[in-house]
């Protein structure tokens, strides 16, 4: 993808924009966490509940600690085997994650995508983004940038357009808080 694309992308996120980018499960919603205005815009961009908490993604593994505390060795292990790649783990969130990102809980969902152009959107922005699938909530995930621009294309400053995703199949997520560890939904890794 074109770098100066990627750049703008980068600035629109930094000036509080929702951007849609490729990962290699489906297309994603993608706002800086540190402006609250983003935030708020993703709630109402994909008519999504408060009390439903948005995720983060990071560009290394090793950033899982500048967004979650207290990780036990299980989930350590699955970092190591399934990052980067399509798995979310829900662990518990650092103090300063704000309420408004993990819908008032105590936990934080972590993802690191392997999919250049966001990446390239995390590392550009400088710390780990918001991503939740680009649809209207409760409809179907896209896996192609006309699929997401059909939902959001009106409400976002830049959509990304990198053909259809690797997977087609949103990210499995895992609660690593509990004993045993829970399957919160099903995707891509199969645990």
């Amino acid at each position: 993808m074109n770098e100066s694309i990627i750049r703008k992308a980068v600035e629109a996120l930094k000036n509080g924009e929702l951007v849609i980018t490729p990962t290699e499960s489906v297309y994603g919603l993608v706002a800086d966490p540190s402006r609250p205005e983003a935030i708020e815009k993703i709630f109402q961009t994909k008519k999504r509940p408060h009390s439903q908490a948005l995720s983060i993604h990071i560009a290394d593994p090793e950033e899982v600690t500048q967004w979650a505390e207290n990780i036990d060795s299980e989930a350590k292990k699955l970092i190591e085997q399934y990052w980067p790649g399509p798995l979310t783990i829900i662990l518990p969130k650092a103090s300063h994650v704000p309420d408004s990102i993990t819908g008032g809980q105590n936990t934080v969902g972590l993802r690191c995508p392997d999919h250049p152009i966001a990446q390239a959107l995390i590392r550009g922005v400088g710390h780990g983004l918001i991503m939740t699938s680009a649809n209207i909530s409760g409809e179907p995930s896209p896996t192609t940038a006309e699929e997401a621009r059909a939902q959001l294309g009106e409400q976002v400053k830049i959509i990304l357009d990198d053909g259809p995703c690797k997977h087609g199949i949103a990210s499995t997520i895992i609660d690593a808080t509990v004993q045993p560890m829970k399957i919160i939904r099903q995707g891509t890794v199969d645990l």
